[in-house]
């Protein structure tokens, strides 16, 4: 089991954000990768998707409140990118090289999702079987991405680093956590 945890930092943090604080974690068992998100601080300002009966894989996720996770083993140029909704609604994408031969993901999946809110504090956590082109004993690189919709239909954007003007999840030298 190899678990790592990090902050995610926005890539601009209007002033109806300031006090929010985004942290993600993953733990890869075997097969499996376990990712857990929880957000905390103002979350009134935010349009936090309500949870609905039976996840559905659905795309554009990103154009609301979505959580993100791009993996892939070193020395390759191919990805993958999970989206999450806070609803449960969720995608996986493989890229061939970046932001090139995106297609969505179709080995079999298992994923079971938890997801708790309150006043303060959204969690969301998954669990997703890798696919068996990563070996169970290799190394991965792993990158957090978020993107949150404000109330007033802004969005920021949040990942474990910025490397370029404009946001960009899919740049490899963010994927900077290794499992």
């Amino acid at each position: 089991m190899r678990s790592q945890s990090a902050l995610l930092l926005p890539h601009n943090r209007p002033d109806e954000l300031v006090g929010l604080r985004l942290a993600a974690a993953a733990t890869r068992i075997s097969s499996k990768l376990k990712l857990r998100y929880r957000l905390e601080g103002p979350i009134k300002n935010l349009v936090i998707p309500t949870v609905t009966e039976g996840s559905v894989r659905s795309d554009y996720l990103w154009k609301d409140t979505c959580f993100e996770a791009f993996w892939s083993m070193p020395e390759q140029t191919f990805y993958w990118e999970l989206n999450i909704s806070p609803n449960t609604n969720w995608n996986i994408y493989k890229f061939n090289s970046y932001r090139n031969g995106q297609r969505e993901e179709e080995y079999k999946h298992s994923l079971n999702f938890s997801i708790s809110k309150t006043a303060n504090s959204v969690s969301v956590g998954i669990s997703v079987e890798l696919d068996p082109q990563i070996p169970l004993n290799s190394e991965m690189e792993l990158g957090f991405a978020s993107v949150l919709k404000q109330k007033n239909g802004n969005l920021s954007y949040w990942a474990l680093t910025h490397n370029a003007k404009d946001p960009d999840f899919h740049q490899r030298d963010s994927f900077l956590l290794k499992l």
